[in-house]
């Protein structure tokens, strides 16, 4: 019986070994192949995740403020969060009864905007950045200089959207805001919301910050009606009139800034355009 039995075993030996043998080298096989199929993989994620930076850096971010967002879209199609958009405004100013031709161009950047203005017979430009705040391109910035690019430049709608790209805060401090309140029932004036939008000291800025402002937003129109500051005590006036489509886009066609009462400036526009850069 026990040769009968060695010769049973050894081909189920054999079998054994046989079989033990082709795993391992299946599974040896199975890792060569299978590692760089991995390796391939990861390096595929990478460059997605490489793509997708660079796509968000591209992408500018107009919606982190619920009422510039808004007012964005009442304005029209200039503020598109993959272009920057370049506008020219053309228009007269009025200060203390002289009339100047002014032509002014604002460029969208990842940080708000760059601004040039040019007034007939006047030398070089002025110019205001976030960092550098009012200058001119020859001289410099008196505070005249400062204070006329101030109401062109931030008294605007298009510094209300743009602000929030500048770290600026945005505040609903009134809803249904009334000219005046005499408990009459049968009022029938404009109702305003009323934001104030705080500017931040900016890093690396060698000005000093604007002040808060108020905007008075139209509650049945969308649009500003009037932006109110503190001006060495007292309060100035930009109030905003005959807003207009012009080029497909809602521009004031009118602004004009007063003190206690009294106009100081004057602002009329005469033609607005705009380009993607």
């Amino acid at each position: 019986m026990l040769p009968r039995v060695r010769s049973l075993c050894f081909p189920v030996f054999l079998l054994i070994l046989v079989g033990t043998l082709a795993f391992v080298v299946v599974r040896s096989t199975a890792k060569r192949h299978k590692q760089p199929i991995l390796h391939e993989a990861a390096s595929t994620v990478v460059t997605g995740q490489t793509s997708l930076r660079r796509s968000n850096n591209s992408v500018r971010n107009l919606s982190m403020q619920p009422e510039a967002l808004a007012m964005s879209r009442r304005l029209g199609k200039r503020f598109s969060p993959e272009k920057r958009v370049e506008s020219t405004l053309t228009g007269m100013i009025t200060i203390a009864g002289t009339r100047q031709e002014i032509s002014t161009k604002r460029r969208q950047t990842d940080d708000g905007e760059q601004v040039e203005i040019a007034l007939a017979g006047a030398p070089g430009l002025l110019t205001w950045d976030r960092l550098q705040g009012s200058a001119t391109s020859d001289r410099r910035a008196s505070a005249t200089d400062r204070e006329l690019v101030e109401r062109l430049v931030l008294d605007s709608p298009d510094q209300f959207v743009l602000a929030q790209l500048a770290g600026a805060s945005y505040q609903v401090i009134a809803r249904n805001l009334r000219a005046s309140d005499n408990g009459d029932d049968g009022y029938s004036g404009a109702l305003w919301k009323v934001v104030r939008v705080d500017y931040p000291r900016s890093e690396g800025s060698v000005v000093t910050r604007p002040g808060p402002r108020l905007y008075y937003i139209n509650m049945s129109t969308g649009l500003i009606d009037r932006v109110v500051r503190e001006l060495q005590g007292e309060q100035l006036v930009a109030s905003f009139d005959g807003w207009t489509n012009l080029n497909g886009e809602k521009c004031p066609t009118e602004i004009t800034w007063s003190r206690n009462g009294q106009v100081v400036m004057r602002y009329r526009l005469t033609n607005f355009s705009h380009t993607a850069q």
